[in-house]
């Protein structure tokens, strides 16, 4: 069965589910807000179809949404309609990852995968669906500042911002930013336009091992499903393992959202000293087993806790 099968079946279980939501306990008009979570997007991409779903059924109306990383794939996606060819290609994603065991295909996905979306319609008429409702956060190395951009001058634009947002440290091609200058925005804009913000997190106690461990799975499909049921449980009990609105979060919350920014940098930036001094050592200290070893180790932990962490 094609995929774009499959996700009609799986639309019309989602329209089986959404008569259970007691409309009054849903806000009629919200922001939606998607975290980073590398191949954690796949339950994100659940969520979206059933909020799309929602959103047909006029249960609610979506105002803005906001993503850096994946986040900020998966909101241009669903602006765009939630078109059925994304979700394949980000299974080519997860296979590329899977036989190759790096992320060096991902721009050229990512390139591909907005050149099908652009193809629906007139580019002005897509960038119209966009501007000022999509909102993209990025990290600028040089000036040390996260920007968030919510206006694209052309599909190309728009694209760059994808790939800056997108990119994380030495894991994505090696290079500690893109184009000497850009990294993954960590944390997505939060907005403050007095609706309320339903934020998406993709890195729970439960699924942040599931960030990069794709080697039992051979489709998407489990995590399409178990988006669908994380959200229907949040709109139908009001609590789900990702789904929360911001307004209601602890102060436990938001610490928590904040330690994830500094042990990024932290880790980041230790990798980065190390590679500076490495530029000062002697070729002996350079070539021992003690320097290398270290090496190795710090590298390995900045991959295990990006993973857990960002990614």
């Amino acid at each position: 069965m094609t995929t774009s099968y499959n996700i009609a079946l799986l639309q019309e279980y989602i329209k089986a589910l959404i008569v259970n939501i007691n409309i009054q306990n849903v806000p009629s008009e919200i922001n939606v807000i998607f975290d980073g979570g590398a191949f954690n997007g796949g339950f994100a991409l659940g969520v979206a179809l059933y909020l799309k779903c929602m959103e047909e059924h006029k249960l609610l109306h979506i105002n803005s949404i906001s993503g850096c990383s994946i986040g900020s794939v998966l909101a241009m996606w669903y602006l765009t309609g939630c078109p059925a060819e994304g979700i394949t290609y980000f299974e080519q994603f997860m296979t590329s990852y899977r036989t190759n065991a790096n992320l060096h295909a991902y721009k050229s996905i990512i390139l591909s995968f907005i050149d099908a979306i652009f193809e629906h319609g007139n580019v002005n008429t897509m960038l119209h669906k966009l501007n000022g409702r999509l909102f993209i956060t990025y990290y600028n190395v040089k000036t040390h500042k996260q920007k968030t951009v919510s206006r694209f001058k052309d599909k190309a634009h728009l694209a760059e911002c994808i790939l800056r947002s997108s990119h994380i440290p030495y894991l994505m091609d090696g290079n500690a930013s893109y184009n000497k200058k850009y990294m993954d925005g960590i944390s997505p804009y939060i907005f403050r336009n007095g609706l309320p913000n339903l934020f998406l997190k993709l890195i729970t106690f439960n699924k942040c091992a599931r960030a990069f461990m794709t080697k039992s799975e051979n489709n998407i499909h489990y995590r399409l499903i178990t988006g669908v049921a994380d959200v229907n449980d949040f709109f139908t009990t009001g609590y789900s393992d990702m789904c929360s609105f911001v307004d209601k979060w602890s102060y436990i919350d938001i610490i928590q959202l904040r330690l994830r920014e500094i042990l990024f940098f932290l880790i980041f930036s230790l990798i980065g000293w190390i590679i500076i001094l490495k530029t000062y050592l002697p070729k002996r200290v350079t070539n021992s087993l003690l320097y290398n070893g270290t090496i190795n180790s710090v590298s390995g932990l900045y991959n295990d806790m990006v993973g857990r962490v960002l990614c």
